[in-house]
């Protein structure tokens, strides 16, 4: 039953991290849409690889919101979960 308990415990813990990485990318993603919507300013750009110098506005927007952010530089863009990522 010990067993048990630990592998619980241990899926709890991970989940709730989980839970919490999703809730700052989904709390940053809105942000920057809101910004996006009250400026009347497009979402995508014509080249959004990374190679591009210029990869639309949500994603230059959420880039810069990140540099400035400790919080939500942990879990968006390069650094979220390989399923995760916005591109």
């Amino acid at each position: 039953m010990r067993q048990q308990q630990s592998i619980h415990a241990s899926f709890e813990k991970q989940f709730n991290q989980d839970k919490h990485g999703y809730q700052i990318r989904l709390a940053a993603s809105i942000d920057v849409v809101r910004l996006l919507m009250k400026q009347g300013l497009a979402f995508r750009g014509h080249d959004e690889s990374k190679l591009s110098l210029n990869r639309g506005n949500f994603l230059e927007i959420l880039s810069f919101y990140a540099q400035k952010c400790d919080e939500v530089r942990k879990f968006v863009l390069e650094n979220a979960h390989q399923n995760d990522q916005m591109t």
